[in-house]
């Protein structure tokens, strides 16, 4: 016999009678089921009509909401300025304490520092308190209303609020770890 036939045989053997009882197991059938012929009934039948959606006309913003936006963009805009001025020293305050022990002159003249630009960031976070007041009570009332319009003027003042945010978190965060 040869030596690579005589290693196979005992497989072969074993493989035989099980191959032949495959038939005689309880395997799931392949014949069409009722629940996919009737899906098959449904998808050659016309698809149903669709009814469009009537979407309401965008109503610009009323005179007295966009005089409102106006005040409130202006605010978060006119804070810019003072904010930057107040920005520097407590850079050079914070860049001063590194290395400083907590509650140290230099730590505390930073803390300082950092609350006066905080003070000068009220009123870009007032004027988002107040354009969200305003969508809140626009979108409260049901009217329809320029909401491309709002979310532009409402993106500047965010914005601007969200900077000066960072930038505040960032020298706390750096005074942290010094």
């Amino acid at each position: 016999m040869y030596p690579r036939f005589s290693a196979l045989l005992p497989l072969i053997l074993i493989a035989a009678p099980i191959a032949g009882c495959a038939n005689s197991m309880d395997s799931p059938s392949l014949a069409i089921r009722p629940a996919e012929a009737a899906a098959a009934i449904d998808a050659a039948q016309p698809a149903a009509t669709v009814t469009p959606i009537i979407v309401a006309e965008r109503v610009p913003l009323e005179a007295a909401t966009l005089a409102r936006l106006e005040v409130s963009m202006n605010a978060a805009r006119a804070s810019v300025a003072p904010f930057a001025k107040a920005a520097e020293p407590a850079r050079a305050a914070v860049a001063s304490a590194a290395g400083a022990s907590v509650n140290s002159e230099a730590w505390v003249a930073a803390q300082v520092a950092i609350s006066r630009l905080e003070r000068t960031r009220e009123a870009s976070a007032n004027a988002l308190a107040e354009v969200d007041g305003l969508r809140r009570e626009l979108v409260e009332s049901g009217k329809n209303f320029d909401r491309d319009t709002f979310a532009a003027m409402q993106n500047i003042v965010s914005g601007i609020d969200s900077d000066q945010r960072a930038q505040v978190s960032a020298l706390l965060n750096s005074l942290k770890s010094h």
